[in-house]
């Protein structure tokens, strides 16, 4: 309800329920993409021993294919040795780099929802920048209506002083006037009574 009814603590709620929690799914799908691409290609070839790659990333034990939440925040080098780096294809000797351009191919390939993980990227960037740009011009047209609406409100409501005055003023002599007629009034009327009587009435 409160994010419905916009406003700051509205935009916190939904930044908070909506916004944040997108990108953070991006960021998590890009790291789960590329440390498990990258993993899986370094097993496939041979190390300088001979051996099966060994994972160079490692990512959260809860973090799937379906579910990688955490893997953006968890993500890390796990490979301590460099001669563990598999750049031999499999049974073709410790001079051959064959895995070694396969894994740098992947930054070509479509590893991340069919895009690139620069493709992938750019995108999340783009798509964020978009959106903060939207809000941005959202809030500078809310915060100029805002302001009419107060300048509006100042203009009905607002008390002039010199304007009250000037009207104090007016009804000051108009309350002079007014009581300059009625004694004019008074006067006639008395002079009307005393026409002809005996006794003469006065006020």
């Amino acid at each position: 309800d409160l994010t419905a009814g916009g406003g700051q603590i509205g935009g916190i709620l939904t930044a908070r329920d909506e916004d944040i929690p997108q990108a953070e799914s991006s960021l998590d799908t890009l790291a789960y993409s590329v440390a498990t691409a990258v993993n899986t290609q370094n097993a496939a070839g041979a190390d300088l021993n001979g051996n099966p790659g060994a994972a160079i990333f490692s990512l959260p034990a809860t973090a799937t294919a379906a579910n990688p939440a955490g893997s953006a925040a968890g993500i890390a080098v796990s490979m301590t040795d460099p001669s563990q780096i598999a750049a031999a294809a499999a049974g073709e000797g410790s001079a051959d780099n064959a895995n070694a351009i396969a894994m740098a191919d992947l930054a070509n390939q479509g590893i991340v929802g069919g895009m690139t993980a620069t493709q992938d990227f750019a995108d999340f960037v783009t798509t964020l920048g978009n959106h903060v740009t939207e809000v941005s011009s959202e809030n500078t047209a809310q915060q100029a209506a805002l302001t009419q609406l107060q300048s509006q409100i100042g203009s009905l409501s607002g008390v002039s002083l010199n304007d009250e005055a000037a009207q104090m003023e007016t009804l000051e002599q108009s309350y002079e006037a007014a009581s300059k007629l009625f004694t004019a009034l008074d006067l006639v009327m008395t002079a009307a009574l005393n026409l002809g009587e005996p006794t003469t009435y006065t006020t």
